[in-house]
Parts: C-alpha cells; sequence; structure tokens
C-alpha cells in the first residue's frame, strides 16, 4: 500500500467522518478498490463510476455533469477521479452539483510527485488543487502529503456553502 493511501486510510478518512451523522447519503466517486463501505456503516453508502463493468451503485460520468439522479449527497469522496478525466474543473462542478447545501466532501487528488501513469490526463501542484476546490467550496482542513520532499497527493474536507 502507498504511503498516500496509509495517509488516506489512517487519517483523512478518520477527520472526514468526524464532519458526518449518521444515516446521511454518501456517494463514493470512481468505486474505489477498497472496501469503504465498512468504514461508512453508519452512512447510505453509494458507489459512483461511469464504468458500468465495475458494478457501481450508479452509472454516471460525473465529468460531462450527465447524471440523471437528483442526488442531494449529504457526503462526497472523490479521491484520484480529477486527474483520470479530460476535464479535472468539470469534475469538481458534477460534484458540487449533485451536493446538496451544507453538505462536505473529502477530495484526494494528485500533485506533480505521484508516479505518472498513461490513464493519466494531469497532475496538480498543491496551490493550484486547492484554488480549484475554493472555488466552488468552503475549505475546512487540507494536507499535503509528500515523496522526498516533493507533493504527491492533496487531501481536502471541503463543506458546500
Amino acid at each position: 500500500m502507498t504511503q498516500e493511501r496509509t495517509f488516506l486510510n489512517e487519517v483523512m478518512l478518520e477527520r472526514f467522518r468526524n464532519y458526518l451523522q449518521d444515516g446521511q447519503l454518501l456517494y463514493d466517486i470512481g468505486k474505489p478498490a477498497y472496501d469503504y463501505e465498512s468504514i461508512f456503516s453508519k452512512q447510505i453508502y453509494k458507489t459512483v463510476d461511469c464504468n458500468p463493468a465495475v458494478n457501481p451503485d450508479i452509472v454516471c460520468d460525473i465529468e460531462a455533469i450527465r447524471c440523471p439522479n437528483d442526488f442531494n449527497a449529504e457526503a462526497v469522496i472523490c479521491n484520484g477521479v480529477a486527474e483520470q478525466c479530460e476535464n479535472p474543473f468539470n469534475v469538481v462542478r458534477g460534484i458540487d452539483w449533485m451536493m446538496k447545501d451544507g453538505a462536505v466532501a473529502l477530495f484526494g487528488i494528485i500533485s506533480v510527485g505521484y508516479p505518472i501513469y498513461d490513464t493519466d490526463y494531469v497532475r496538480f501542484t498543491p496551490n493550484g488543487a486547492l484554488r480549484l476546490l475554493q472555488r466552488h467550496f468552503r475549505l475546512l482542513e487540507h494536507e499535503i502529503v509528500r515523496r522526498d520532499g516533493i507533493p504527491s497527493y492533496i487531501y481536502a474536507i471541503c463543506r458546500k456553502e
């Protein structure tokens, strides 16, 4: 497990849970390879992905903001998704669209120091990622994970006002 994933699992998910209430509707964007449903057993946990082959609860292209559902999300997790999309700005807009006022989101955005994969489009600087999120949300807290002193991941917990 990478240090970024370990930090998410051991630090940021626990912090994020502190903002949640029992029974809240939580959407996890980009069906994760890890079982987060058990971590969020007190919430109504749903996965959202554009690929029906991964069996998400809801098939939706969040980047294109073409989601047929009325989401009314009270909480959202979006980890490692924006950099794999052609237009990461539309990903953030789509999440903003699906969230109710007062809802919270946990974003994990890959930064310049993380290895680049063939499926990736972009890498963010920490300031660039935070500016992108602050255009839509109030930043509650954030952390930057580094590899050899270079930012590799930005985690941010935000609220829709």
